[in-house]
């Protein structure tokens, strides 16, 4: 799999639902990255710092894209999945949704909250490693144009993070 470095003040990607081509134009304005991504008109705007595109999904009716990104600096993995069609109407039903997904069985120390235009899950996962590995995790839900935004921060290590850290990240994420 092919990665790209995200260099430049911000990493810019508009989310354009009726677009059926996907782009890369390194030339995009604010001196940042810029995906066109074939959904609605949105914008995500975050630090670009060392991000790197780990991987990339994109629904062949462009109904819906998926990016995985990773950051040494901050020791964060950060994906978000913008959906255009869903089940669920409210951020706070797709939490609940979200919250469902078999691999988070095993979550501790689950906090439910709402913030700003966020429905937001912070918990715990242990990971079977010798030693012990601690998944710290935030999952936010939100709607922005009429389309949902799921994304999830996790950070891991031999002891879990402080969620609050991982607010602060979600904090410096920007929608237009």
């Amino acid at each position: 799999m092919n990665r790209i470095s995200i260099r430049g003040a911000t990493l810019l990607l508009s989310a354009i639902l009726s677009a059926s081509v996907v782009l890369a134009d390194a030339d995009a304005p604010g001196a940042g990255d810029q995906l066109a991504l074939g959904t609605a008109a949105l914008k995500l705007i975050l630090p670009s710092e060392d991000w790197e595109i780990a991987q990339s999904r994109h629904r062949p009716d462009d109904s819906g894209v998926y990016y995985l990104l990773t950051s040494g600096r901050r020791g964060l993995v950060f994906s978000f999945f913008v959906e255009k069609t869903i089940a669920c109407r409210t951020a706070g039903q797709c939490r609940e949704h979200a919250m469902r997904n078999p691999a988070f069985q095993t979550a501790r120390k689950i906090v439910l909250s709402e913030v700003g235009r966020y429905s937001i899950a912070t918990f715990e996962l242990e990971i079977s490693e010798n030693p012990p590995l601690r998944q710290t995790h935030l999952l936010a839900e939100t709607f922005v144009n009429g389309v949902e935004v799921d994304i999830h921060i996790t950070r891991t290590g031999t002891a879990a993070a402080d969620p609050a850290a991982l607010r602060e990240f979600l904090n410096v994420l920007t929608f237009q």
